[in-house]
């Protein structure tokens, strides 16, 4: 109990910058986030743990910061972000949805976005589309690996991006749309 006493201090202590990071990260323009779960042990004595998650907030080379929650619930999130503006990249996980100011824009990461397609092809090998999509997913990922191969700095990994990911983009887009199109007898 020493010890945990010690730690609870510690942590009040640094209960104000953690403010301080929060409102930095708030005011940038972008931000990722993901949950985590956590078992935590329940003090009612029946030694069973409950299911809690940690949520990281944070940048690319910039700070984060962990929220802890009780639940999985959109609460968390919608408390954190409150009327954030940027971009807020996830797993598409729904608790994400409308939360954050008007202008919020909810981007999905492209990992997640094409372990659905893999999904949809691991159901049905000869899912024709779903194969059509992730060919180009897989370049677009092959541009960032050549980018780590070749030791780029981020200007020069983003220049390479900017010269190959807009075609491979625009082939991602045309192939989605045909599939919806084709899905609602457009």
């Amino acid at each position: 109990s020493t010890m945990d006493g010690w730690v609870m201090r510690v942590g009040e202590l640094l209960t104000p910058i953690a403010g301080v990071m929060r409102r930095e990260l708030l005011g940038s323009t972008y931000i990722q986030a993901d949950e985590t779960p956590v078992d935590v042990q329940l003090q009612n004595g029946s030694g069973q743990n409950h299911q809690s998650y940690l949520w990281q907030y944070g940048t690319p080379g910039g700070g984060v910061f962990f929220d802890f929650r009780m639940g999985r619930g959109r609460e968390g999130p919608k408390q954190f972000l409150g009327k954030f503006d940027g971009i807020l990249q996830t797993d598409g996980y729904a608790a994400y949805d409308h939360i954050g100011g008007p202008r919020m824009v909810h981007s999905v990461c492209w990992s997640h976005a094409r372990r659905k397609f893999i999904d949809a092809v691991k159901l049905n090998p000869k899912d024709v589309a779903a194969i059509r999509i992730v060919a180009p997913m897989d370049e677009m990922f092959a541009i960032d690996c050549r980018g780590r191969v070749e030791k780029m700095d981020h200007a020069s990994r983003h220049a390479l991006r900017q010269q190959k990911a807009p075609a491979l983009l625009a082939d991602i887009r045309a192939l989605v749309v045909q599939l919806r199109d084709r899905d609602i007898g457009l």
